[in-house]
């Protein structure tokens, strides 16, 4: 990581509000597909209701490995299991939207992905899980219900996991539901690629031109991707070394990779923060939601 760049880039505060808002508004969109889900599951919830819940579990994202205390703490606000299932739906449906736009990414990029060997390989796990999720979605769903609720009463754990391949077998009925949300999913990925895109051409400064929009589609997804394994609090080091290695494969500076991703976290950190302002104003669990 090239600390001089990462101050540059700190020290563009125009540059830094534009993220923040673009980081504000993919988390909107993200607010949009879990308030849709959230009405399949029979519960629907007011969208400044649902945006003040993302936040408050941003909070808590904070301090735990792929941001998972977040999606408990959405759990804990929600009443009913229904809530539960759609918090799930809502972060597999989200994995998969960042899959499929790796796969697109991968299929504009062909030339550039067969000239590397590893990252042809990588690409072909992305589309490989890109066409697992749709066959899942589309006809898998009951199949994989029926073999969980088998296995259920040896393992407690998977009756929650039960409830989640249910409800997806029963949107797949409504295909356009499942659909939307997915493209939902894309809208809010492409908004973080934009703000990356700003990113690299901060810290780039006049001397280079920052990263071909191409590469950018290519390389950011799986950096996201990596940083959602849950190994470390926001993914740190995770992603910056993995947007390092993927520009590399690419033809690109690594270290470029490493300061925009580094850049990204701290404005996505100063985001979550502001997730308390919510978190004060709804104290106690399920207050926040209110019926449409």
């Amino acid at each position: 990581m090239d600390l001089a760049e990462l101050r540059i880039g700190l020290r563009a505060w125009p540059e830094m509000l534009a993220v923040m808002v673009l980081v504000y508004l993919s988390l909107g969109v993200a607010t949009w597909r879990w308030a849709l889900l959230l009405r399949t599951q029979g519960t629907p919830t007011k969208f400044p209701a649902c945006f003040s819940l993302n936040m408050i579990g941003l909070v808590f994202g904070i301090f735990t490995a792929g941001g998972a205390g977040g999606d408990l703490a959405r759990i804990y606000y929600v009443p009913g299991s229904g809530g539960a299932t759609s918090v799930v739906l809502d972060r597999l449906l989200g994995l998969f939207s960042l899959v499929l736009l790796v796969t697109i990414s991968a299929v504009w990029n062909s030339q550039t992905v067969l000239r590397n060997t590893r990252l042809a390989t990588l690409c072909g796990v992305a589309v490989s899980g890109a066409a697992a999720g749709v066959v899942l979605m589309v006809s898998g769903a009951g199949h994989v219900s029926a073999w969980i609720s088998k296995k259920s009463n040896r393992f407690i754990v998977l009756d929650r996991l039960r409830a989640c391949t249910d409800a997806l077998d029963a949107n797949r009925r409504a295909p356009w539901t499942l659909t939307l949300a997915v493209l939902i999913g894309l809208v809010g990925h492409l908004l973080t690629c934009v703000a990356f895109f700003l990113i690299f051409h901060t810290i780039s400064g006049a001397s280079r031109n920052g990263i071909p929009v191409s590469d950018l589609l290519l390389t950011v997804p799986f950096a996201l991707l990596a940083s959602a394994i849950p190994v470390t609090p926001l993914g740190i080091g995770v992603g910056p070394a993995a947007l390092f290695t993927m520009l590399q494969m690419v033809g690109e500076r690594g270290n470029d990779g490493s300061s925009a991703f580094a850049f990204y976290q701290c404005v996505y950190l100063a985001v979550s923060l502001t997730g308390l302002i919510f978190y004060f104003h709804h104290k106690r669990p399920h207050a926040a939601l209110v019926p449409a």
